[in-house]
């Protein structure tokens, strides 16, 4: 999944800078599944300080993703909420990905996320 090529980018570039930035900050990454994969995914990034807020934006623009506020509800499947390396992180899916929300409901319990409708 793209938004892990994202996370690791962002654990390299948080390890070595100051995280005091101010807190709070929400954003989003939207971008295509893969060249193998149709449709899209969104990961949401919950609670960000302000250096890492930008490390978001740069990952996000870098793995050629679309920044915004939050992720669309349009087509949406459902999200995944788990905590990664120190992220607070929603995964949504859509239904232009060939799956059911069945299935990415089921994966996400598998991976010990929180399953919900909305982001």
């Amino acid at each position: 999944m793209k938004h892990c090529l994202i996370l690791v980018t962002l654990l390299a570039a948080c390890s070595s800078g100051d995280d005091s930035g101010g807190g709070g900050g929400d954003v989003a990454c939207t971008y295509p599944k893969s060249a193998k994969s149709p449709g899209t995914d969104c990961a949401q990034y919950h609670d960000l300080s302000g250096d890492r807020e930008s490390a978001v934006k740069s990952a996000c623009t870098q793995e050629a993703g679309t920044v915004s506020d939050e992720c669309s509800t349009t087509n949406l499947l459902g999200c995944c909420a788990m905590t990664a390396g120190g992220f607070n992180i929603e995964t949504c899916s859509y239904s232009d990905g060939g799956s059911t929300a069945a299935q990415e409901m089921s994966g996400c319990q598998t991976a010990g996320g929180t399953w919900s409708t909305s982001p």
